[in-house]
């Protein structure tokens, strides 16, 4: 199930409750949800949405006197509820995954730390306890108060949920060091000067507007130069549904007060100190989805263990504080700098890129063998042998051609040697990696980092695809047979591809790629089992 349907489930559930529980017809003018989780094996209270969202036994705020509902969601087995010892009440018990209760109460009209805890068995004990703050400050209030007491706490928190680090560097921020979106270091003084600039397209006139309209709709002037790329339009996602009013205003406030006003954000999340996976809500056959498709489409770039190859690194200690929203932005809109638009091509819906999302935040599955009967599943043979020409049948010269290798559109383009037209671009995989060319000069044998082999005839009047055939995950090289002697004539007879992942070879039909065998170069250690 997807994160966002829970949450969405858990706010809607929230409100209905509240509606209909009350603590003597109080009205409630403060709501907070809490979930079960875990943190570092323990059990522990974790914050849903607004300002305490993704906190590990977040501190709930109160002003004196004030009426608030607190909602527990279960999301796991075994019984829980919600004690606040201090003022003598508690919820009834959750039993099942996705049970809630709610309590609406009116705290003391005096400045007072209360304690929270779960009281069923030793859960308090284990990690389940939490803190009420009454004070008289006016603190995360909806409506739009005073925020100023809490002001950096409040943004910290909304930059890591909206995934700000993945793409932007911002002082102040842990592991803020992005490069895919504009700096922000000096963004107090640079939104001034955009706002001037003759190519400004917004309709912000003051820094703090600027700040606000960029984070709302970030299509609504895009920088020209980003760190590392031309900077993108679409990237961004809109965030003014993601943050409160209060945590829209606080990255406001932090981000116009730069270069001069950064210090160092702390936030309490849901993976302090364990950056090492998320607890994933992913079903069995999501999770089992996001992986085939992970080693079918993303390996070859990434690795099969996600520690990096062509693309970056995909490990959870980089993805986990990155977050769901800006993977699954970056993973959608793709990047300037190689990363396929996987959303925008319509290979991922929303869905599923949130899917990749969530499951990239994970430690990485052990890899999926690939099998001969599978290689022979991906086989197709679009011309036969013997219905391809017997001669070339352009008048172009053939054997001036160039076969230019288009990576990130997952094409070769074959150009006109004399004219430099481009004679055809050819599908051929994700991640072209390699062009070998036949000893006869007429194939062009193309392999891309997804192990995707591609055969392509020069002597067609329009150069085409006529076979092709996936071998492994992670592919090396390709080279095809050019031995012409006393052994026998092998011109163009066979093909091999080698593989980091399955860690093999494969010997194909070098006319039709018909995989026929394959051998292991995996060697065991000496306390590992052979394969």
């Amino acid at each position: 199930m997807k994160v966002l349907r829970i949450l969405f489930f858990v706010f809607l559930l929230a409100g209905l409750l509240a509606a209909c529980t009350g603590a003597q017809g109080d009205v409630s003018t403060r709501k907070y949800v809490l979930t079960t989780g875990f943190e570092g094996g323990n059990l522990v209270f974790l914050g849903v949405g607004g300002d305490i969202n993704g906190m590990v036994n977040p501190t709930l705020h109160a002003n004196q006197g004030e009426t608030i509902t607190v909602v527990l969601v279960n999301s796991g087995e075994g019984e829980h509820d919600v004690s606040f010892p201090g003022l003598k009440i508690k919820t009834k018990r959750v039993t099942e995954n996705g049970e809630s209760v709610s309590i609406t109460f009116t705290v003391p009209n005096e400045e007072v730390s209360l304690d929270y805890y779960d009281s069923v068995a030793n859960h308090a004990e284990i990690g389940m306890v939490g803190v009420l703050q009454v004070s008289g400050a006016v603190v995360a209030d909806s409506s739009g108060g005073n925020i100023s007491l809490y002001g950096n706490e409040i943004a910290a928190q909304a930059f890591q949920k909206g995934g700000c680090a993945a793409c932007h560097t911002i002082p102040g921020v842990p592991g803020a060091v992005g490069n895919l979106g504009p700096d922000l270091t000096n963004i107090g003084d640079a939104a001034v000067e955009r706002i001037q600039s003759a190519d400004y397209a917004g309709s912000a006139t003051t820094a703090e507007e600027y700040i606000r309209e960029s984070i709302a709709t970030p299509d609504s002037f895009i920088v020209p130069d980003c760190p590392s790329c031309p900077c993108q339009d679409g990237l961004m996602p809109p965030l003014a549904a993601v943050f409160s009013d209060n945590e829209m205003q606080a990255v406001v406030d932090y981000l116009a007060s730069l270069p001069e006003g950064a210090t160092t954000l702390t936030v309490q999340s849901a993976f302090a100190g364990d950056t090492q996976s998320v607890s994933s809500t992913l079903s069995d056959e999501d999770f089992a989805w996001a992986k085939q498709t992970f080693f079918e489409r993303c390996a070859g770039c990434h690795g099969t263990l996600r520690k990096g190859a062509t693309g970056p690194a995909l490990t959870p200690d980089i993805t986990v504080p990155k977050g769901t929203l800006a993977l699954s932005s970056i993973i959608f809109n793709g990047t300037n700098k190689g990363m396929p638009d996987w959303g925008k091509q319509g290979f991922l819906t929303q869905e599923q890129t949130e899917i990749m999302a969530e499951f990239l935040q994970n430690e990485p599955p052990a890899p999926p063998e690939l099998s001969m009967e599978q290689m022979k599943q991906s086989w197709k043979v679009f011309v036969a042998p013997e219905d391809r020409p017997t001669s070339p049948q352009t008048t172009r010269d053939w054997e001036n051609y160039f076969v230019v290798t288009l990576r990130d559109a997952g094409q070769v383009a074959v150009i006109d040697g004399d004219t430099y037209e481009v004679v055809n671009k050819v599908n051929t995989g994700y991640a072209v990696h390699i062009t070998r060319m036949s000893a006869t000069g007429r194939y062009a044998y193309v392999i891309g980092r997804d192990g995707k082999l591609a055969l392509v005839d020069l002597w067609m009047e329009v150069p085409d695809k006529v076979a092709e055939v996936q071998l492994c995950y992670d592919a090396r090289s390709v080279e095809v047979s050019k031995y012409n002697g006393p052994e026998g004539d092998f011109t163009d007879k066979y093909a091999i591809v080698g593989c980091y992942w399955p860690p093999h070879f494969a010997i194909l039909d070098g006319q039709t790629l018909e995989p026929f065998k394959v051998v292991t170069t995996f060697i065991p250690a000496r306390d590992q089992p052979a394969r």
